[in-house]
């Protein structure tokens, strides 16, 4: 089956800003004055922002709110998307490649709204987009399929015309899972993930490897 449509992760697929990503928990409990430990994202990988805040508010006993916690956490992330963001290898001819033969595309992320725009502005990517889905508004992670679902819904596409680009072990299963053909990144924040990843993976891109690889395997 042709594909018909593309879902794009963006942190770690299209942009190169996992490792940043991993600092946002650290950076924002230590801005209030609380020891924090250097590794705690490696706890929040698989949740929202919300339930990241949520998460670093127990552990820490922060005397903020949920929504004050996202907000913090958001500034310093829109700050690094602002200024200092960059793709991946690769990414731009990627996408060249799917709106050249009019394949519709969508950003699934579990980066809030606001700071996910920031960076495909920067990037300049933004225009390759039809719409943005975000786990916040989605009201699921990606351990769920709602996001995958709903995207495939607005392309009018079924799960086997379906791309699914993603670095994200736990969200390339959902997608997997769904019967949508996958894609998996290579991103050195996950490494511990990189082989079952691969495994599972029907296309993979591995470290030092350019996202444009994958054209030539592509059947449009």
């Amino acid at each position: 089956m042709k594909i018909k449509a593309a879902i794009f992760d963006a942190d770690g697929t299209l942009l190169d800003s996992m490792g940043q990503w991993n600092l946002v928990p650290y950076k924002y409990v230590k801005s209030l004055g609380v020891a924090a430990d250097e590794n705690i994202a490696e706890k929040l990988f698989t949740m929202t922002i919300s339930e990241a805040a949520e998460f670093i508010i127990d552990e820490y006993e922060l005397s903020v709110t949920v929504e004050e916690a996202v907000e913090g956490m958001d500034a310093i992330i829109r700050e690094f998307y602002k200024n200092d963001v960059k793709l991946k290898d690769g990414a731009g001819e990627l996408l060249e490649f799917f709106k050249s033969r009019g394949i519709p595309m969508v950003i699934g992320t579990s980066t809030d709204r606001d700071c996910i725009e920031v960076g495909l502005e920067r990037t300049g990517i933004s225009a390759y987009f039809d719409r943005i889905y975000t786990s916040t508004e989605v009201g699921k992670s990606k351990e769920k399929p709602d996001l995958f679902i709903q995207a495939m819904e607005f392309m009018e596409s079924s799960p086997d015309e379906t791309i699914v680009f993603e670095d994200g072990l736990y969200s390339l299963r959902t997608a997997a899972a769904l019967g949508m053909k996958t894609v998996g990144i290579f991103d050195e924040v996950s490494l511990s993930n990189q082989k079952e990843l691969k495994e599972l993976a029907d296309l993979y891109v591995d470290e030092g490897e350019s996202l444009a690889t994958l054209i030539e395997g592509l059947e449009c």
